[in-house]
């Protein structure tokens, strides 16, 4: 199927690793131009060459901290002095501490609002402009089914996940007439190198080996492939969004967990208990 992106300028934020390092790839290989940003500058420039070399297309890396305010304007700024447009913005930055209630601070609590809650949101609010003036444009979030799938022991992922995910359908609601689509995918557990350092804290936490808290997270997915997601499943459905293949999808959350089902991964992790 061809999704029509090449030409297209597409900004991803989080794109030096994980999820969104192969989605950058994946409109790289698509032919788009496409401009990542993350904090480290030295990340930047070597994902940023690698991807380029790889691919042939343009790809440009923009440090930024979009905790900070301001940040996404500056990004998109230079994007759009850069390209002279923005087509496709995807929000894959941030991460937010887990824990219970009782463990998390009000510092946890403010890191994670202000870097994946505020940071989409601000970028957002920056891109919208731009794609108005062009007639039209793509947003999506990247989420994280925390926020229609609660885990107790991940309440600030959790609270924000389910804000990122009311906010895409409020956009959605108010630019789709202006031709600004607004959707998210919400991924369950993902193979990357993240994921990987959250299986060995919670491993450490509930006095587990890291294969059993892997073990648990796979049973809790009830398909034969007997593994959690791979980062190009969930690129996949992020290309698709952001085509116009998916020209009657707007405000959707896409849950893209294989169907996992949090209340087991609680039992065998957290043994059913609240804390």
């Amino acid at each position: 199927m061809d999704l029509a992106l090449k030409g297209k300028t597409v900004l991803i934020t989080g794109a030096t690793r994980g999820i969104g390092a192969d989605i950058a790839r994946g409109f790289a290989e698509e032919g788009a131009q496409v401009a990542i940003c993350a904090r480290t500058r030295a990340d930047l420039e070597a994902k940023s060459a690698e991807l380029a070399r790889a691919t042939g297309s343009t790809v440009i890396g923009i440090p930024c901290d979009l905790s900070q305010r301001g940040e996404p304007e500056r990004v998109v700024g230079e994007v759009v002095k850069r390209f002279s447009r923005l087509d496709v913005l995807v929000n894959s930055a941030g991460v937010a501490p887990g824990g219970t209630v009782e463990e998390v601070s009000d510092d946890d609590w403010e890191r994670g609002i202000q870097l994946k809650l505020l940071g989409l949101i601000r970028c957002s609010r920056a891109a919208i402009p731009v794609m108005r003036k062009q007639g039209g444009g793509r947003i999506v979030n990247v989420v994280g089914n925390d926020g229609n799938k609660c885990a107790h022991w991940e309440i600030v992922p959790a609270v924000c996940c389910a804000g990122e995910q009311i906010f895409t359908k409020t956009l959605a609601e108010q630019y789709g007439p202006e031709g600004i689509y607004v959707n998210s995918v919400n991924p369950g557990p993902v193979e990357t190198t993240l994921m990987h350092g959250l299986f060995e804290k919670v491993a450490k936490v509930r006095g587990l080996t890291t294969q059993a808290v892997i073990d648990a997270h796979v049973e809790s997915i009830p398909l034969k492939l007997k593994r959690i997601a791979l980062p190009a499943e969930i690129t996949n459905l992020v290309l698709f969004l952001a085509s116009d293949r998916a020209s009657f999808i707007n405000g959707e959350n896409i849950t893209i967990d294989g169907g996992q089902m949090k209340p087991v991964l609680s039992r065998l992790v957290f043994g059913g208990r609240k804390s």
